[in-house]
């Protein structure tokens, strides 16, 4: 039940920094979070996933980023990843 309580914290924080425009800051004051506890949150929830970071957190440009792409109604889709590094020989011999 405790993940249920808190899976719906983050889903509302995600919604109040999107719709209702919230900093980080403030957003994680008003649900008795620090700062730096709203970004990895944020990354969890389905509407800011896409756009979390390598680290699995959301920053305020990546917050900027899906606050224009909802306003111009283009859907999030998740990054894409890169491919391996393969080695490749200089030479044939």
């Amino acid at each position: 039940m405790l993940e249920e309580v808190s899976e719906l914290l983050d889903e509302q924080l995600a919604h109040a920094v999107l719709d209702h425009e919230l900093s980080l800051r403030s957003a994680g004051a008003k649900a008795g979070l620090t700062e730096n506890a709203v970004g990895p949150r944020l990354a969890r929830t389905p509407m800011l996933s896409p756009y979390a970071r390598p680290d699995k957190r959301v920053t305020a440009k990546e917050i900027q980023r899906a606050r224009y792409d909802k306003k111009g109604g283009v859907p999030a889709t998740p990054p894409a990843t890169p491919q391996p590094m393969r080695f490749k020989p200089r030479r044939n011999t």
